[in-house]
């Protein structure tokens, strides 16, 4: 792998379906680079509340994002659903990276790979902290699990 190049996930742990809304598009009619991350957002939304946690909690504190890399890999157009693949990568003490791989359905071809890396965030005292416990092991066994 090339030091740009942005791997998908190497274990899938949730999918979702999402659509390219026309909201989405960039002047060249295709999937813009910024709707890209804002999928992947609401992936990661509907992730966590599966798992009965939310951006803002997951067990005491929030999540933030630290760090984003994306490689497209495809256009996407309207009316294009996308599915979501997502797996847990890089596990540690106060964070952990998301990657996802965005898949157009019809076609079965992926469009973007996308790593961000979370960190557990103490919004009230405005600094990074460990990931609560509960969070964490969650975490883990989501990575064992997934295939």
């Amino acid at each position: 792998m090339s030091k740009t190049e942005v791997s998908p996930p190497a274990a899938v742990c949730f999918q979702t379906t999402l659509a390219v809304r026309v909201d989405d598009l960039n002047y060249g009619g295709h999937l813009a680079n910024d709707a890209v991350l804002k999928l992947v957002h609401e992936s990661r939304l509907r992730w966590l509340a599966a798992l009965g946690f939310s951006e803002t909690d997951i067990g005491g504190c929030g999540l933030i994002m630290t760090a984003a890399a994306v490689q497209y890999r495809a256009q996407a157009f309207h009316g294009d659903t996308l599915r979501a693949d997502t797996g847990i990568a890089e596990l540690s003490a106060a964070g952990f990276t998301a990657a996802t791989l965005l898949v157009r359905t019809s076609d079965n071809v992926a469009v973007a790979a996308v790593r961000c890396r979370m960190a557990a965030f103490d919004y009230s005292a405005g600094r990074v902290r460990r990931l609560p416990q509960a969070f964490r092991e969650r975490l883990a066994d989501l990575a064992e699990q997934a295939v």
